[in-house]
């Protein structure tokens, strides 16, 4: 296990990482992520010093029992997208290129624990919030959150996998 590196300001900006990771992810049709997927939840994420942030709206179909509530397989999924963008971004960092450079780094999800802390309200913005916990050669294991204003809804781990032969 490796600790993280602390991100450099400079770094990120010449490998463009200012941008939200998905965005510079060829061909990502992910109906979490995916900048193609014209219905998807368009998950972006972002650095934030050493941890990767996105802000997320739910919208009001994905309500949970009742529907003051987000349905909470809708915050496992949009924190898994967001786990998957920042192992895919921490490769490009530690690597030094662009995002956008050849060949591409793909990550998937390998497994996911995630403990729901308090409802998350319909209505309110979430900021999902990942940060990297280990590294190695082909596995990431992230530590993530989701926070409606000063209120954590959601806390876990995601294991992320680099695929050999990235996807076309």
């Amino acid at each position: 296990m490796s600790k993280p590196a602390a991100p450099d300001a400079a770094g990120q900006a010449a490998a463009g990482q200012d941008a939200p990771f998905q965005d510079a992810m060829p061909g990502n049709h992910c109906w979490g992520c995916g900048a193609l997927n014209a219905k998807g939840l368009r998950i972006r994420s972002r650095w934030r010093g050493d941890e990767a942030v996105c802000l997320f709206q739910p919208g009001p179909h994905f309500t949970g029992g009742s529907l003051e509530s987000v349905y909470g397989g809708l915050l496992a999924a949009a924190l898994g997208c967001h786990a998957v963008g920042t192992a895919t971004a921490d490769a490009f960092r530690r690597e030094g290129r662009a995002m956008t450079s050849q060949p591409p780094i793909t990550y998937v999800n390998a497994s996911l624990r995630l403990d729901f802390l308090k409802p998350a309200r319909m209505g309110a913005a979430l900021e999902l919030r990942a940060r990297v916990a280990e590294r190695h050669e082909r596995k990431t294991v992230l530590q993530v959150s989701a926070w409606a204003g000063e209120t954590e809804c959601a806390r876990g781990e995601i294991v992320t996998v680099r695929l050999k032969v990235p996807r076309q």
